[in-house]
């Protein structure tokens, strides 16, 4: 089946049975999503942000975001939000494809890291795509540098 991860707005075709499976699973990412979008306050459309879904055919396989992040002094920091892949999809790389699009996108937007903030059971998720843990955060379980050590150099 054909895999394409596009740029796109809520309301979003399948979100609406995406959301209901995520919630089956115990997971409110993607209900915040919807609650953010409609009152407002998170349309991932501050400079250098998005919303990127994954789609295998027709299908809404997965959805994930990228704000400016709030919880981090580095003026250039970016935070994965609300990434969430349907069960069907999983293990078929396209939770990999969806961070991969979103990585690019930060570099092209001059972000200088990602941050994220995992459940457990994406720790070894993250871990696979080069992420780093991060403890004592209480708003970040792992960070990634889109750049080399020499290009690292910020005052906190």
């Amino acid at each position: 089946m054909l895999k394409m991860i596009s740029p796109v707005t809520l309301p979003l075709r399948g979100f609406a049975e995406l959301c209901a499976t995520s919630q089956a699973e115990g997971f409110a990412m993607l209900t915040r999503l919807e609650q953010h979008w409609q009152d407002g306050s998170n349309r991932f459309n501050k400079t250098g942000e998005i919303l990127l879904a994954a789609w295998s055919g027709d299908e809404l396989a997965g959805i994930g975001g990228l704000n400016q992040c709030p919880f981090d002094t580095h003026p250039q920091a970016a935070r994965l939000r609300h990434l969430y892949i349907s069960p069907a999809f999983r293990r078929q790389k396209m939770g990999f494809a969806l961070v991969n699009a979103l990585e690019a996108h930060a570099r092209l937007a001059g972000f200088h890291h990602l941050n994220t903030h995992a459940p457990e059971t994406a720790f070894a998720f993250y871990q696979q795509l080069g992420f780093i843990p991060v403890a004592g955060q209480e708003r970040l379980t792992h960070q990634k540098y889109l750049y080399p050590a020499a290009h690292r150099n910020w005052q906190q």
